[in-house]
């Protein structure tokens, strides 16, 4: 009787939480209205210029066997890393000459052989033109694609229609059946505690109770883990 009276106080809980949750007949908000996604998808003053020449991972000298890291410390990559250093030199005297208002602000050599490069006015055009250059391409720009998910599941009319943050789930029994749970256990033994009283202000505190069930028709026995709101 008290496992059935267990199994029916859970289904009864989770019937409330379906009914709070389900009313509220304000529209649903237009998940793709959120102020935070809007904004260009390119920056048009900027730029990653793509130089000649492989990067540290991948060019033959200085590419790591499989497995293994680059040894940045290696005569090799040393070397190799020199010249990459010296052809963005080079590329930089070539900005003072043909495009004066451009500025390299970021520098690389390892995944890719690229600067990034402040246009200050510059056309693309220009940069993409230079000799050295492999490619050149704006910098992508990417926006959150959500910033407050409570506005899309309604949140705030669940709180409403189950009575406000303050009293919302007060009276409610969960009940867990878990039959992995040994009573006997030191961990479980109440001496020297006592449960906390009800509140029913915003900071209320949840009390778990173990409590053993014992079925009258079979010697089995589990365990309902008890939630107090």
């Amino acid at each position: 009787m008290k496992k059935i009276l267990a199994t029916t106080l859970i289904f009864s809980a989770i019937g409330l939480g379906v009914i709070a949750f389900g009313v509220g007949g304000s529209p649903r908000p237009n998940p793709n209205a959120d102020a935070f996604t809007r904004g260009p998808d390119v920056d048009n003053t900027s730029a990653i210029v793509q130089l000649k020449g492989d990067p540290i991972s991948t060019n033959p000298s200085t590419k790591p066997p499989h497995g293994r890291k680059i040894d940045f410390k290696g005569q090799a990559v040393g070397s190799y890393r020199a010249q990459l250093n010296q052809k963005r030199n080079e590329f930089k005297r070539w900005l003072r000459t043909n495009a004066p208002g451009a500025r390299v602000t970021g520098e690389y050599d390892v995944s890719l052989n690229a600067v990034a490069v402040q246009l200050n006015g510059t056309p693309l055009a220009t940069i993409a033109a230079a000799p050295m250059v492999q490619s050149a391409e704006y910098n992508a720009l990417y926006h959150p694609t959500l910033s407050e998910s409570y506005k899309i599941i309604n949140a705030s009319d669940a709180w409403t229609a189950a009575g406000g943050r303050a009293t919302a789930g007060a009276g409610i029994k969960i009940g867990d059946i878990d039959t992995g749970i040994d009573d006997t256990h030191p961990f479980f033994d109440p001496t020297g505690f006592s449960y906390p009283q009800d509140s029913q202000s915003a900071m209320r505190l949840i009390a778990l109770r173990i409590t053993r069930i014992r079925t009258a028709t079979t010697s089995r026995k589990g365990y309902c883990c008890e939630s107090f709101l």
